[in-house]
């Protein structure tokens, strides 16, 4: 089905791809367990902000 398409990742919508993946050993937790989102997204906007 993906080559009908055009290829890509089948199953999961275009603007759902990463644009930049990166390997990471483990995201940052609250004491809690759930995963702090913003911290991410704040690295790649810096990240971007340099280049």
């Amino acid at each position: 089905m993906a080559g009908a398409r055009g290829g890509g990742r089948p199953g999961l919508a275009r603007q759902k791809w990463t644009e930049e993946p990166r390997e990471v050993a483990d995201f940052p937790r609250t004491a809690s367990g759930k995963v702090q989102k913003f911290v991410p997204r704040r690295d790649i906007a810096l990240r971007r902000g340099r280049e």
